[in-house]
């Protein structure tokens, strides 16, 4: 059963070791945290980078435009924020995996913390959440098996899953929830490794499953398409799934052998755009399948998104910055200030910047292009 964020940390502590061994003096490495449930599945990146033709491969420029990036330090230490949402009242919402809580940030700054009800509800590092269709936030409680809701008043509702009826055996160690997304129909979907299926939460309390073709997909991220159908990763079958509103179910593969895609987006044309964990790589996948991936060599991306100048953006979890990737294949990287700390969900603000968790230094980045290069990119 997937632990999507205990897989993530395997990766990157493998890079690190073969990155070391090229090295004449390599530099300290972050002791491991926690044992890593896939450590079997990890693949050298350099070997899948082989696996691209030229004409995919993305054009890095030399110099970067200008940016400006802020970091706004959590109250809370050890928090660990994973997901970050732009959330229902003009502010932003993160997920504090390392102290069971949700935060809000505004766009000055100014940051709040809801604790949840619950202890030890969260799981550490992954934290997905999503605005529902009722406004409020809705987020995973993965060590208890259920689903939370926070009201912008800090008002918290708790509702249990009893996927044992259904034939799941509820298992605290394992994934129970993870991408949440507000349905085109008025109802909210997630997504379950640990019963290999897409939910279906209607706000009267009917709760559907669509149990996945793919034994063992491990389905994560979840996003709505312009043509009112869901998109989903699958990490551990290496593919993409699509789900219709009636439920019908199609999946696709991604080119890269154990790509480990873990969330995903709808680009500015249409198309959904994926992060390749162990692949190093942007994808791009259209309606009927195709796949293109562009490398971003060394960032290890993580969360993606579409930022205000309709370009992708990404956090580079190995590499420490930000990435930038044009529908043209421009790619660009931007470094964050403080060092070793991870970054790892992002998302555009209201504000027109880019906002991103960093886990491993309990802040919130804040990143802001030039208003000349915004505008230039933007057409």
């Amino acid at each position: 059963m997937l632990t999507a964020s205990y897989a993530l940390r395997a990766c990157f502590r493998h890079r690190q070791v073969v990155q070391g061994a090229h090295r004449q003096h390599a530099g300290p490495r972050r002791p491991a945290r926690r044992r890593a449930l896939f450590g079997s599945l990890v693949g050298l990146t350099g070997l899948c980078l082989l696996l691209v033709p030229p004409s995919a491969a993305a054009t890095a420029h030399a110099a970067a435009p200008p940016a400006s990036i802020q970091e706004y330090p959590l109250p809370t230490p050890g928090a660990q924020p994973g997901g970050i949402v732009a959330g229902p009242d003009g502010a932003l919402c993160f997920y504090e995996t390392g102290s069971n809580g949700i935060g809000r940030i505004t766009t000055d700054g100014q940051v709040t913390e809801f604790p949840i009800p619950t202890a030890d509800a969260s799981q550490l590092y992954q934290g997905f959440l999503g605005v529902g269709p009722d406004g409020a936030l809705w987020f995973s409680e993965n060590r208890t098996i259920s689903l939370g809701r926070l009201t912008m008043d800090g008002q918290f509702t708790e509702t249990p899953l009893d996927m044992t009826v259904r034939g799941h055996l509820p298992d605290r160690a394992s994934t129970a929830v993870l991408g949440l997304v507000a349905g085109p129909d008025g109802a909210l979907w997630f997504t379950s490794p640990l019963s290999n299926s897409i939910w279906r939460l209607a706000m009267d309390g009917q709760l559907d499953e669509y149990v996945l073709p793919t034994p063992d997909a491990s389905p994560a991220g979840i996003v709505v398409a312009p043509d009112d159908s869901l998109w989903f990763a699958e990490p551990t079958a290496n593919q993409l799934g699509r789900i219709t509103l009636d439920g019908a179910i199609s999946e696709y593969p991604i080119p890269t052998p154990n790509s480990f895609t873990v969330r995903l987006t709808i680009g500015p044309d249409g198309a959904v755009w994926f992060a390749e964990i162990r692949g190093d790589k942007i994808g791009r996948m259209d309606a009927d399948g195709q796949v293109t991936e562009y490398p971003v060599t060394g960032m290890t991306p993580v969360g993606i998104s579409v930022g205000p100048d309709s370009a992708l953006w990404f956090c580079g979890f190995a590499s420490n910055e930000v990435g930038r990737l044009t529908l043209d294949g421009t790619f660009e990287r931007f470094a964050v200030p403080t060092p070793k700390n991870v970054p790892y969900h992002i998302v555009a603000g209201p504000d027109g910047a880019l906002w991103f968790t960093e886990q491993d230094t309990n802040k919130i980045g804040r990143l802001e292009l030039r208003q000349a290069q915004a505008a230039t990119s933007a057409h």
